[in-house]
């Protein structure tokens, strides 16, 4: 296609004088042809080097080839692909851009009414997460994404809406980064031009390895070490499959661990970095042992052992902090067992032998029954029949959805508690993978979209792929 189809006036000359192109002189004389040529190619000359600064050059690519009427011209970059599908198949009729959009919203709407029997068939609660986008034309989009557990005991996510949201965006929760971080930044740089220097030659890698017998690197590598448990934490919480809740007082736990070893650390440089996190932590992180803790607790891996253990080490033995987590633990297990006060559980089969009844004998084991359990017997309540069983090896990897699902006739009231807990997002990433365009930004092309449209094809996406994994959308 030749450049010169571009509706722009503008755009028209400038291809053409860029690309020493020549125009129909028509009636004009040989030697005013010859004079206009001339300076013609010598304006060619002057602005032949200049770059391709139209907006028609995001469509178009120029052609090194110079044809027989010694013009050159411009490929269009989505006409190539129309002559592809004609070329690999001659009878395709490619639907033109609103037969399309239409076909999307069609699809939309069926979609959006299958999750609407999904989230109306979902017997736990639902938890939402919001996320902002922005687009190349600064516009900002609010991404709303339910997090729930299916009837399979799965924890899934889907996007329910992708909206315009004009700014201001207030009352967004943005969480930044922890400052203690910025006291290492004058050592990293240190670091990176000491080894610039040091892979110069081979002379300097002998000599920087006796220096380091001569010194020692304790400080950094305590720095690596402290470091790397903030990267272990970073990968889990920013992920896009959504850990479950259990993950994330084991992680924290162990931050937290670690900034008060480095308040209590004698170096000087580990104690000031120490103390500035410790204040970030205390402000972002300080209500986080909460519904988190509990979270923990259901865990059959850790239970209420790993909560004592941990605060023990932070607060002391019979903390305030453990006390509290207990009672929120009690109090929300009772407002479970009132819920489901109604349902009849005595029904609900259990591994064990059946009752063979003995004609004409069970009057007479009634009273054997109803009184005799056993010396100084108590009956167990749920919960703390759970918290008694023996955990399971904390470095088992295990699925704690799969196994509250095996063990809901054991625990029917706990495993409703543990489902709806489990529930609850530790990342707020709400569509990182809709789309593979690297960050939270709308490409040229979708920007160019009414926000319902743009708003049909990601929640689409979501709903068809999503499950099955990252899938980049075409």
């Amino acid at each position: 296609m030749d450049a010169r189809d571009s509706n722009s006036v503008n755009d028209e000359e400038s291809v053409e004088i860029i690309m020493g192109t020549e125009r129909d002189l028509g009636s004009e004389s040989m030697e005013n042809t010859n004079t206009s040529f001339a300076k013609k190619k010598a304006r060619t000359i002057n602005l032949g080097k200049q770059k391709l600064r139209s907006p028609v050059w995001n469509t178009f690519t120029k052609l090194d080839t110079i044809f027989e009427d010694g013009k050159c011209r411009a490929q269009c970059k989505d006409c190539k692909k129309v002559a592809l599908f004609a070329y690999v198949c001659p009878d395709i009729k490619l639907p033109c851009r609103n037969t399309i959009k239409a076909c999307v919203l069609r699809m939309f709407k069926t979609e959006k009414q299958a999750l609407h029997n999904l989230l109306g068939s979902v017997e736990g609660r639902i938890c939402l997460t919001s996320d902002l986008w922005s687009s190349q034309c600064t516009d900002g989009y609010l991404a709303l994404t339910a997090h729930f557990v299916d009837k399979d005991w799965k924890l899934n996510k889907r996007i329910i809406s992708f909206c315009h949201m004009p700014p201001p965006h207030t009352g967004v929760a943005l969480c930044e980064k922890i400052n203690g971080l910025k006291e290492i930044d004058s050592s990293v740089v240190k670091i990176r031009e000491c080894i610039k220097y040091v892979k110069g030659s081979e002379a300097r890698k002998l000599k920087f390895q006796e220096c380091v017998r001569q010194v020692g690197i304790l400080d950094m590598v305590k720095i690596s070490k402290f470091l790397g448990y903030f990267y272990d934490v970073t990968c889990l919480f920013s992920g896009t499959k959504y850990p479950t809740s259990n993950l994330f007082f084991p992680k924290v736990f162990v931050i937290q661990l670690q900034i008060k070893a480095a308040i209590d650390d004698s170096d000087s440089f580990m104690n000031k970095m120490g103390n500035y996190m410790h204040l970030k932590f205390e402000k972002y992180w300080s209500d986080y042992n909460l519904i988190m803790s509990i979270a923990i607790i259901l865990d059959p891996r850790y239970k209420l052992h790993f909560v004592d253990w941990a605060y023990t080490k932070l607060h002391g033995v019979n903390s305030m902090e453990y006390n509290h987590v207990y009672a929120t633990l009690t109090a929300l297990f009772n407002v479970y067992s009132e819920a489901s006060a109604h349902l009849n559980y005595s029904n609900i089969p259990m591994n064990s032998t059946p009752n063979h009844q003995i004609e004409g004998g069970d009057a007479l084991f009634e009273d054997f029954d109803n009184n005799y359990n056993g010396p100084n017997s108590v009956e167990k309540g749920e919960l703390q029949k759970y918290l008694d069983d023996k955990r399971l090896d904390r470095r088992q990897d295990i699925d704690v959805l799969s196994w509250w699902q095996m063990e809901r006739f054991h625990y029917p009231i706990l495993s409703q508690l543990a489902r709806d807990v489990l529930t609850i997002p530790i990342s707020t990433v709400a569509s990182e993978s809709a789309f593979s365009i690297g960050g939270k930004v709308l490409d040229q092309y979708r920007t160019s979209l009414l926000p319902d449209t743009v708003q049909a094809l990601l929640c689409t996406r979501d709903w068809l792929f999503g499950k099955g994994g990252s899938i980049s959308f075409i």
